[in-house]
């Protein structure tokens, strides 16, 4: 892919905000979408399975939700965090708005930028703010690579493009500048996560790039970047982190499917934390294992999402295990305000339908009247309600035209 620049036009780059092309970054927040789904789904079961065996779900979120309520309510240091939290939210939007409005004009004369002035500061290494540069003032260029992230595709963010005039530099990083009206330069999602160009190369056909050498500036070290990059490390290509990827989307679409969507059954005890700690360890043995020869920003980053899918996988999985052989008891309950049900039996927990996915169903009913449930005690010794019938009787209500 080439750009050209004509000596009589100039031409208007934009910043992007994602190394991928438009159409892929869609795709690519739809996935980070489903990983924050598993993550929530892991936060909250591990919440409830520490809660005590007294409290109901809506207690157990009431007292997870307190902090942000304090936010509003509680005491000074409490409103200063939250007011911390939502300003820094605010902050981070208001930077991705500026950055996107960010603009790069090559032109006959030089170099006309419009840039936020944050970029300019130190841990960003750019020159941010409004400046000028005319071509004859550029006495030479060179591209700094990062020492640590060269071979990774997130490595494209480091680079800088540095221009000398006289005692001072320019630093830009040329691969985040795309033309809106030109081929887009940026990756797909098959090169983020297999085989592709090297960095180097991919910095090489930046339309920034291509507008500098149409304009006679060469980048000094291109070169040797170019033939030092040919080793750059490719997701697809390690085995051990290729199974990672693998094993992170059959664990967590086993946990997404059978918790979120099928739910058969759904625990009304703490369930055991044993096994989740015997998981765990030979997990991390694996993930150390197979990550071996990778960079470590993505072993850190893939065996993050593993591990945290295999944890989140456990928790259904130990309610089916716990339902093979399981002891049937079927017991009634007296409805109580808020969808809440209480045993007749006093030894038997209490059944908390306010988060359930058929709430308005549950509410319906009048304080003081009966139901029936099953409840099943297998194995594990913890007791779990049966919803494979109530998930249908649910479904019916919602379809009936009343």
């Amino acid at each position: 892919m080439k750009t050209t620049a004509s000596r009589h036009s100039a031409v208007e780059l934009r910043m992007a905000l994602s190394l991928l092309r438009a159409s892929h970054t869609r795709v690519l927040i739809f996935i980070q979408a489903l990983l924050w789904l598993l993550l929530i789904g892991l936060a909250w079961m591990l919440i409830a399975s520490a809660a005590n065996e007294q409290h109901t779900r809506s207690e157990v979120l009431q007292k997870f939700t307190s902090a942000a309520v304090s936010a509003y309510t509680g005491s000074l240091p409490d409103r200063l965090l939250g007011v911390g939290l939502l300003a820094g939210l605010l902050l981070s939007f208001n930077m991705m708005w500026q950055q996107s409005h960010a603009r790069l004009r090559v032109g006959i004369d030089g170099i006309h930028a419009s840039m936020p002035g944050w970029l300019g500061w130190s841990i960003f290494k750019q020159t941010g703010g409004d400046w000028q540069l005319r071509w004859r003032d550029i006495d030479s260029a060179r591209l700094e690579a990062p020492k640590h992230t060269r071979r990774t595709s997130q490595g494209l963010r480091f680079y800088r493009l540095v221009l000398t005039t006289g005692k001072d530099e320019i630093r830009i990083n040329p691969y985040v500048w795309f033309n809106p009206h030109g081929t887009d330069h940026r990756m797909g999602l098959r090169e983020l996560f297999g085989t592709g160009k090297s960095n180097a190369r991919r910095i090489h056909d930046a339309p920034l790039m291509q507008l500098l050498q149409a304009r006679g500036i060469e980048v000094a070290n291109m070169a040797e970047l170019a033939t030092s990059d040919n080793g750059e490390f490719q997701l697809g290509s390690h085995k051990g982190l290729g199974l990672q990827v693998v094993l992170l989307f059959v664990f967590g679409g086993y946990f997404a499917v059978d918790h979120f969507m099928l739910a058969p059954y759904q625990a009304l005890q703490s369930v055991p934390k044993l096994p989740f700690l015997v998981l765990a360890m030979p997990a991390l043995v694996l993930i150390v294992i197979s990550g071996r020869g990778a960079p470590k920003l993505e072993r850190a980053a893939v065996g993050t999402m593993l591990l945290a899918a295999m944890l989140a996988a456990l928790y259904p999985a130990m309610l089916r295990y716990n339902a093979v052989d399981a002891e049937t008891i079927n017991a009634t309950y007296e409805a109580s305000a808020g969808a809440y049900y209480q045993a007749l039996n006093q030894e038997l927990p209490a059944i908390d339908m306010s988060q359930h996915r058929g709430e308005e169903y549950w509410q319906q009913f009048e304080a003081g009247s009966l139901h029936n449930f099953t409840l099943l005690r297998g194995s594990l010794g913890i007791y779990q309600l049966d919803m494979t019938t109530l998930n249908s009787t649910v479904r019916a209500w919602y379809d009936s035209p009343q």
